[in-house]
This record gives structure tokens, sequence and C-alpha cells, in this order.
């Protein structure tokens, strides 16, 4: 049993492995070091833990009671994002591509209204800036 706060230290080490490390991993797809096979890895890797993200926020009424949840949870990060264990290859093949697939026009259509107001905002933006500013922002 971790006591004395002792479960600080394993949701650190947790949000390491499940943050800081992906994150390297994907600096390194993005400069290029990496195949297309470990770059799809790391993009699977990112859907899972968004998934996994929001269940636990929703869920952390009941989680507060499960025994050993830290641990667990340090133990199921690993075995997400371990290159050599595939978890997150395997949860998304087994859930959520297909949950994605089969809902992807329904989701296309909620998403596409934001997308649209986001371009919008920028657009609002940058005449705001050309106003302010008397030059267009630079890209």
């Amino acid at each position: 049993v971790i006591m004395w706060g002792g479960w600080i230290i394993l949701e650190l080490l947790s949000h390491f492995l499940s943050f800081i490390l992906p994150a390297y991993f994907t600096f390194k797809a993005l400069k290029g070091h990496d195949n297309k096979e470990a770059t799809s890895r790391i993009l699977i890797y990112w859907i899972v833990n968004a998934v996994v993200i929001f269940l636990e926020y929703y869920l952390s009424v009941l989680i507060q009671f499960i025994p050993f949840y830290f641990e667990v949870k340090l133990l199921f990060t690993l075995w997400l994002v371990l290159p050599y264990t595939n978890g997150a290859e395997k949860i998304f093949d087994m859930y959520l591509k297909g949950f994605f697939e089969s809902r992807e026009k329904v989701i296309d259509d909620m998403v596409n209204p934001i997308k649209s107001g986001v371009h919008d905002i920028e657009k609002g933006l940058d005449t705001l800036t050309t106003n302010i500013m008397g030059s267009k922002k630079s890209d």
C-alpha cells in the first residue's frame, strides 16, 4: 500500500509516461526521424490517451474507490505507451477504430461548424490586428 502521498509520485510518473515521453516521440516523428509506422503508432497513442483521459475524468467519482488505482494506472500507461507492447494499438483496433468509423459522419457534422467558427474568429482577429497595428500578421 502506498502511503503518505506516495500516490503523488505514482501520478507524476504516470503523467511523465502519458504526456512527456509520447510528446518526445511525437517531436521525433515531426522531425522525420521515424518511419511512417512509428508516426502512425504515436498518433494512435494520442487518440487512445485522449479517450482514457476523457473516461477517467467522468468516472473519477467511481475511480476513487478502486484499490490500487494509481498502481494499476501506471502499469496500464506503460502498456499503452511502450512500442513493444503495442497496447494503444490493441485498444484502438479492438474498440476505437470501429467506434470512430461507424460515427465518422455524425462527428464530422458536429465538428465542421466548430472548425468554421474557429476560422471566423481567426479572420476577425486578423482584421482586428490589422486595424490596430496597421499591418497583417506574418505567418
